[in-house]
């Protein structure tokens, strides 16, 4: 039995009995000694705030001391019904974003589990309560309306779809709308048999399953035995639904992957390891050990340590791959295996088996889709934003092939191009293309095999600058009619603008120069005989070139300056492939391309770089490098407008532009 008084004095300061009984303490913040303190004290209250540190799998440790500096203090902020499931918990300042200390039921208690300050449960079972999980799922579509569909069930462009029957075992090919549940996880290096064309009218036989069961990777597995425990018949897996041999089955798969996953009555994501084997931790007896979950701090008070499914995810293969995105992004319900737990998340709620039940599910709590816009990127309301949001999470994921880029994103893409009512043509909107040819990045490497004018022709996290108002910038600050070559180079196409009839733009006025810049229409030029055809369109394009020097190179943030032959600094130009090619090691000009007018830097570019004040007009810039006369991008940047009148030779010409 613990003493009454708390053997720690500063922790003596928090109210703990008060705040259990209900004291309304909004936003409180109590100190706590260093962290070195706090290890070696005997309170159990200080343990606990121990124990949420070391344990926190979002924490970036230091890896000889595996303890925080012992210079800084430790906050505790009391949230009053806003910790998940509108309960009230302590966050603690400095761990991840979901790390939470909460009061928890005792191991027998005569409260009612509505006790809403009651967050934790005492204890966590070896086997998985599918009851309970039926539960959150029958809550979810009986109370939420966002996350019902707003459109009804089938999906086009797919006149049937497989499933796995896992009463019949077997694989079916349905044309109806069923109820289905479909697994996300990560493939990884594990031998995973596939369906193909020469297995595929055996498998649809009743019993085929069975006798495949040995060869299926233990997710799949597990997946299916989940699947029959819920009372579900179907189940959708892409290795054994989608033909891994025939391309345009493939094609057609993935064309929809957004669609199938966002008609899924359920979503199972297997984030708990690095591949196909990692399981479903929690579905048979033995898979995990029970765990206390509680901690008496005082005498009847007990609290623990609460981590939501984020901070699992974050630091999870599942969360780094690319093909997960889409699928994780667009399901309406997902049961998370991660860290050895189970969540639920839908549009509008987020349950844990390590949590009581919210027994008023009407006021559940949004983190995951409130809290970083999720969800009202998914209803694609502000649609050239939310893609540019989408690009940037994208991209900060790898692909085991980099031929994938566009097809682990295919459905997302579909679905902006429908909304926006134009194409997206190599990743970038037709509509707002010179938006989006600014995008910029940290250590961008080149992509082989698609096009260096768009993000998709560069590996790394990218970003997109956005504009408040786009269609005035359009109709006033750019001057570039972009047409596109066939991939083969022989052919000229339509103008990109023509689809939504910017073709005709204002154009180019520059006070500083006085020669003729009037020509906008491709020339016609043969392709050059000796330059190899491109996989995908070329764009040909007149604009304005001018020549500076970069010097002053930050190595290892991928930025440099701009220098006028004068010497004075007259721009920035975040470098692209700096690792992958030697055109940086050149001291000689290099050839910029202008591509539209701002009264703004770009947003990874402030006026310290620029060294010097003076009017705000810039131009944004792409910087070329040419081989058999075709070019490619180097980087892109920001110069001074006054700077095209005062470039090295050959000085500033109007030039067409062969951009690949």
């Amino acid at each position: 039995m613990l003493p009454e008084e708390n053997p720690c004095s500063v922790c003596a300061s928090v109210p703990l009995r008060e705040l259990q009984q209900g004291a309304h303490l909004r936003n409180r913040i109590y100190d706590l000694p260093r962290f070195t303190l706090v290890g070696d004290t005997q309170c159990e209250f200080c343990q606990l705030v121990r124990d949420a540190i070391h344990q926190d799998p979002g924490r970036v440790e230091n890896s000889r001391t595996r303890a925080m500096p012992e210079w800084r203090d430790i906050e505790l902020i009391w949230h009053e019904q806003s910790a998940p499931g509108r309960r009230s918990g302590f966050r603690l300042f400095g761990t991840g974003c979901e790390v939470w200390i909460a009061f928890a039921a005792p191991a027998s208690s005569d409260l009612p589990a509505s006790h809403r300050r009651f967050y934790l449960c005492h204890a966590l079972d070896s086997v998985l309560d599918l009851e309970r999980v039926k539960g959150w799922v029958q809550q979810c579509e009986t109370n939420h309306a966002s996350c019902d569909l707003n459109h009804p069930l089938g999906i086009a462009d797919l006149d049937t779809l497989r499933l796995i029957d896992v009463v019949e075992n077997a694989l079916v090919e349905v044309s109806e709308s069923l109820r289905y549940v479909a697994l996300s996880y990560v493939w990884g290096a594990v031998p995973n048999f596939r369906l193909s064309a020469v297995n595929r009218p055996r498998l649809m036989q009743p019993g085929a399953m069975t006798e495949a069961w040995e060869h299926l990777p233990m997710t799949i597995r597990d997946a299916i035995t989940l699947t029959r425990r819920l009372g579900v018949r179907y189940l959708w897996v892409d290795s054994l639904c989608l033909l891994q041999n025939d391309d345009e089955d493939l094609r057609r798969g993935v064309h929809v992957m957004d669609c199938i996953f966002e008609q899924s009555w359920l979503t199972i994501v297997s984030a708990g390891g690095h591949d196909a084997n990692s399981g479903l931790v929690g579905l048979h007896a033995g898979d995990r050990k029970e765990q206390r979950l509680a901690r008496e701090v005082k005498p009847g008070i007990f609290m623990g340590v609460y981590f939501g499914p984020d901070t699992f995810l974050k630091r999870s293969v599942y969360e780094s791959r690319a093909w997960t995105f889409q699928e994780h992004l667009l399901s309406r319900r997902i049961l998370y295996f991660a860290g050895d737990q189970l969540f639920f998340r839908c549009r509008e709620s987020e349950r844990c088996e390590t949590c009581e039940d919210d027994p008023h599910p009407s006021t559940s709590f949004q983190t995951f889709y409130a809290e970083d816009g999720y969800l009202d990127t998914i209803l694609l309301q502000f649609p050239l934003q939310d893609y540019a949001w989408m690009l940037q999470q994208y991209t900060k994921r790898a692909l085991t092939k980099e031929t994938d880029v566009l097809r682990a994103l295919a459905g997302i893409v579909r679905r902006v191009s429908d909304k926006l009512e134009y194409p997206i043509i190599q990743g970038l909107p037709a509509g707002a293309f010179d938006q989006f040819l600014l995008f910029f990045g940290r250590n961008l490497r080149r992509r082989p095999g698609f096009p260096s004018y768009s993000w998709v022709g560069w590996r790394g996290e990218v970003s997109i600058a956005q504009r408040e108002r786009l269609n005035g910038w359009l109709d006033q600050r750019v001057w570039i009619i972009w047409y596109m070559r066939t991939p083969d180079g022989t052919e000229i196409m339509m103008p990109v603008g023509e689809i939504n009839g910017s073709d005709q733009r204002q154009p180019f006025e520059c006070r500083h120069l006085s020669i003729s810049i009037t020509r906008t229409a491709p020339s016609g030029s043969p392709w050059p005989s000796n330059t190899p055809p491109r996989p995908y369109p070329i764009l040909q394009f007149w604009s304005l070139t001018v020549w500076l020097k970069i010097d002053d190179l930050d190595v290892f943030m991928a930025i440099a300056k701009l220098f006028d032959r004068q010497g004075l600094v007259c721009g920035v130009v975040m470098l692209d492939g700096l690792e992958d090619t030697k055109f940086f090691e050149s001291q000689a000009p290099c050839e910029a391309v202008l591509l539209s007018e701002s009264d703004e830097l770009m947003p990874a570019i402030d006026d310290i770089h620029l060294g010097r004040k003076g009017p705000r007009k810039f131009y944004h810039i792409m910087l070329l490098e040419w081989s058999d006369g075709v070019a490619e991008r180097r980087g892109i940047g920001t110069i001074r407008q006054d700077a095209v009148a005062s470039g090295f030779e050959p000085g500033a010409q109007w030039k067409e532009i062969t951009l690949a």
